[in-house]
């Protein structure tokens, strides 16, 4: 059995000691001569027929999906507090959720379920995770460029999909590849606009003007949205302003544990 100290305590002594440092240096560049200096790893190879039987039965879903932690949104901009793809996601789903709540309130009969209606939104630009974030003036600045990029968009998505497992990907996969209604989209669009809008205006509370053209044609671009649907002015309206307001300002709208006893009885 390795003595785990004694081993320490070796490493310890070897790595004190400059002359040590370098045999051992030495003795791992020989065992690749490749290999320039110690700290560089050797080229590889994606070796797909090993790596596919080495993790049979796994799906690499939850781990593109991951990646959207690590992918900026707004990279065309300096953005005074950085925004992943995830954290848009789950804004589009929370304003998503809020305009399906207020929408079955004021329409009962609505076929339209709020929690559905989140878990589009927060599926809506999960492609994004492969083909990462393309700026949206781009997008908009050329047809042609927009409808190619939707394509590609599309079959990454089928992609991704793709690698949902055989039991699940029946209940997943129609809401990945956004299987939904003509008022779902809407929604997921205006709530889609309203994150943006609301990062923007987070951006602009700290005089940051590279979000200044994006704040203007965003909200113009919401008010169709606005005009159309009652749920998207209510959450426009009640919420959005909101995020002019630092958190020292927000703390102040909090009741007091006073007023929540009073609120309970």
């Amino acid at each position: 059995m390795i003595d785990k100290k004694h081993l320490e305590k070796t490493w310890e002594s070897i790595l004190e000691n400059p002359e040590a440092r370098k045999k051992v240096a030495r003795i791992l560049a020989e065992q690749d001569e490749s290999t320039d200096a110690l700290n560089c790893i050797s080229p590889k190879t994606v070796d797909s027929a090993a790596l596919k039987e080495k993790y049979e039965g796994q799906s690499v879903f939850m781990a593109f999906l991951h990646r959207q932690n690590s992918i900026s949104r707004w990279t065309k901009s300096q953005s005074i507090q950085q925004e992943s793809l995830n954290d848009h996601c789950a804004s589009v789903a929370y304003l998503g959720l809020l305009m399906g709540a207020y929408h079955q309130f004021m329409y009962p009969e609505t076929d339209l379920i709020p929690e559905r209606l989140a878990v589009f939104c927060l599926f809506h630009d999960s492609p994004e995770s492969i083909s990462e974030d393309v700026n949206g003036v781009l997008k908009s600045s050329d047809e042609k460029l927009r409808k190619l990029l939707k394509e590609t968009e599309g079959y990454i998505a089928q992609k991704i999909a793709a690698t949902i497992d055989p039991i699940l990907s029946p209940f997943i996969t129609p809401y990945f590849l956004m299987a939904c209604t003509p008022l779902e989209k809407d929604f997921v669009k205006a709530a889609d606009l309203l994150s943006a809008y609301a990062k923007a205006k987070c951006e602009l509370r700290s005089n940051n003007a590279d979000f200044a053209y994006a704040a203007g044609q965003l909200r113009e671009d919401l008010t169709e949205y606005i005009e159309k649907y009652q749920a998207v002015k209510f959450v426009y309206d009640h919420y959005i302003k909101a995020y002019e307001l630092t958190i020292d300002e927000m703390i102040t709208f909090l009741p007091t544990i006073d007023d929540l006893d009073k609120a309970k009885g």
